[in-house]
């Protein structure tokens, strides 16, 4: 995203889209996997519906919010970085979570 923000030449622009494209590929089966593997089977069934659902207003309200951003802001520039830092947010929080579980297991 910060390819898309910052930079206006052709080959680069595309090869961005085409790598965050690939990225995006990973929300269909990873988070199945993910929750296979990190809880009990009996809990799959519940789990995989409740990360579908958070996932689906997610994708409902996110280019609403987006677009509402940019209005305020007069250009992308400002969501895309929003973006960017909730992102970034969302992996430190899991990768802190993660230690505290496995080191007080």
């Amino acid at each position: 995203m910060l390819v898309l923000i910052n930079f206006r030449i052709d080959w680069l622009l595309i090869a961005a889209c085409a790598l965050f494209g690939f990225s995006v590929g990973n929300l269909i089966t990873l988070p199945a996997l993910i929750v296979q593997r990190e809880f009990a089977p009996r809990s799959f069934g519940v789990l995989v519906a409740l990360q579908t659902a958070i996932a689906q207003v997610t994708f409902a309200f996110g280019p609403g919010v987006i677009g509402v951003l940019r209005d305020l802001s007069g250009s992308y520039t400002v969501p895309f970085y929003a973006c960017i830092v909730l992102e970034l947010t969302a992996a430190v929080v899991i990768m802190i979570r993660g230690r505290n579980v496995k080191t007080s297991s």
